[in-house]
């Protein structure tokens, strides 16, 4: 890697870590358009130079994890989860090349990661608490933590599943479909708002839902599943059948497969409507 060509107004410290920085970046997929360290410097494959909102701004070059990411840029890939939520992007799938990631320096990540630690605490005991079929301690626990992370949407979505299990149906509407708004196109959040629009009995927009989850995902089972019964709600025999049917020829040997089989020959039977899905884990 090439010397870098100025380096302005910058302690040896500080000019240590931008250089030992963009080394790390060098032949990786990542080139930095900006770093937070007073001063400029331009090395082969990156430019580093002061921003003054207090921000690194990554630009990918190549398709990468948020683990390589925080490796390369923090030295610390265990901060890659971290990185995805303040990035407000799946922690699970890599970061499409063209991509721009506006980041902070290390200091206020680590206060960020404070902060996640916090919220996580919370959202263990809540996960703990459904495991224990305790709902209201769930709820508690993960309005807690939402009071820590606002904007994480696997805490409200378990919040909307443990106040819809607990039967406290308007509160577990409000929240499933804020996650639903804010996730269009994720098919578990998509289902879990027309499963607490089902039990409401407001069965044409549960409907809508779960055309919404199966179009995101096709293989999702209970919303096929769920969308069957909520035709058979609205009275439309003839559609539901179809829908039985569908169901069946797709997903032969799924728990729910003997449900549907008697709901499509008995339409007449009452059984309650399949699960409202698992929790989601961060």
């Amino acid at each position: 890697m090439s010397a870098p060509a100025r380096v302005r107004g910058r302690s040896p410290r500080s000019a240590g870590f931008a250089t030992g920085l963009v080394a790390r970046l060098a032949g990786t997929g990542l080139a930095l358009a900006g770093l937070v360290a007073g001063g400029c410097a331009t090395f082969s494959g990156a430019h580093v130079q002061e921003a003054r909102t207090g921000e690194i701004v990554v630009r990918m070059t190549a398709p990468m994890t948020f683990d390589e990411i925080a490796e390369r840029t923090y030295g610390d890939a265990t901060l890659g989860r971290t990185v995805a939520r303040v990035a407000r992007l799946p922690y699970d799938k890599k970061v499409a090349r063209g991509t721009v990631l506006v980041l902070p320096t290390r200091d206020r990540l680590r206060s960020e990661l404070a902060v996640t630690e916090k919220a996580d605490s919370h959202y263990d005991r809540g996960l703990a608490a459904v495991d224990r079929g305790n709902f209201r301690q769930a709820a508690e626990s993960f309005r807690r933590a939402l009071e820590t992370a606002p904007d994480r949407a696997d805490i409200r979505y378990n919040l909307g599943l443990a106040l819809m299990q607990a039967g406290e149906l308007a509160d577990a509407t409000a929240e499933l479909e804020r996650v639903a708004a804010a996730r269009p196109g994720d098919a578990d959040s998509r289902y879990a708002f027309g499963s607490v629009l089902r039990r409401r009995h407001a069965h044409a927009r549960a409907l809508k839902e779960f055309d919404a989850a199966l179009r995101a995902d096709s293989g999702h089972a209970a919303a096929a599943y769920a969308r069957a019964r909520t035709l058979a709600d609205l009275g439309r025999e003839d559609d539901a059948t179809d829908a039985w049917d569908d169901f069946l020829r797709r997903f032969p040997d799924h728990s729910l497969a003997a449900s549907a089989r008697r709901h499509r020959d008995d339409p007449g039977n009452g059984s309650r409507p399949g699960g409202t899905g698992g929790a989601l884990q961060p």
